[in-house]
């Protein structure tokens, strides 16, 4: 790749970027692939050269392109799906690269420089589709399922109800019933001597308990999913 030099200008100057006029004397970055005209850009970083601009290859520049935006999209995605949509855009991208770099080798017998970029292209491809796949797998009902007990136990300890459920009356209900463990906390309660508005106050503790507790496991798969997809978005190696 070509080499980014600072310069200054000796007229006035546009950024080929964001169209900012680069002042006679002010600083600007040029470079120049080969036998081609140079480029400047002015200093603003959102203005650095990127791999798709120094590049040389119509193919690459799309290949990297591709992979700096699914880059930006999932470190702005806000939820999995969005993580996910921004792998298999860039995979798609990477595929049809991989494809043209395949033809073209087809006529020297799948050989040469071409078909080494596109055994290159298309594992990482084959990743960033993976990567996607496992964002599709956060189970809210099997996450509440995972925490509906310790939710239901919060709920009770935060009831402000004349009647008090220990662990004790838990265990004895738990032991003698084939209940969830909500159903157990309300036998635990009726059992205790609970009425009808202590059973509400427990839905309603319950309901906020099990909200946040899922909120937090989304969002901690949702970090997981980031850090997966970047890993993968950072293993293109051509």
């Amino acid at each position: 790749m070509p080499t980014i030099e600072t310069k200054k200008t000796r007229a006035e100057r546009t950024c080929e970027k964001c169209r900012t006029t680069i002042p006679k004397g002010g600083e600007y970055r040029s470079w120049a692939r080969f036998r081609q005209k140079s480029h400047a850009v002015c200093m603003a970083p959102t203005c650095t050269p990127t791999k798709a601009d120094l590049t040389g290859s119509e193919k690459l520049s799309r290949l990297y392109e591709a992979q700096a935006e699914a880059s930006a999209a999932v470190s702005d995605a806000g939820s999995p799906e969005e993580i996910a949509e921004a792998l298999r855009e860039a995979a798609d991208i990477a595929t049809e690269v991989a494809d043209e770099y395949r033809e073209a080798a087809s006529a020297f017998g799948d050989q040469g420089p071409n078909a080494e970029k596109a055994d290159e292209i298309e594992p990482w491809a084959d990743d960033l589709q993976s990567a996607a796949d496992d964002c599709d797998n956060f189970d809210e009902d099997e996450a509440k399922a995972e925490i509906v007990e310790e939710a239901a136990l919060a709920a009770l300890a935060s009831l402000k109800c004349a009647v008090e459920v220990n662990a004790k009356v838990v265990d004895a209900v738990a032991d003698e019933e084939d209940l969830s463990p909500d159903e157990i906390a309300r036998v635990a309660l009726r059992t205790a001597g609970a009425v009808d508005a202590d059973i509400v106050a427990f839905d309603a503790a319950l309901e906020i308990e099990v909200d946040e507790r899922v909120s937090t496991k989304r969002d901690d798969y949702l970090e997981e999913c980031r850090d997966a997809a970047q890993e993968a978005i950072d293993n293109l190696s051509v």
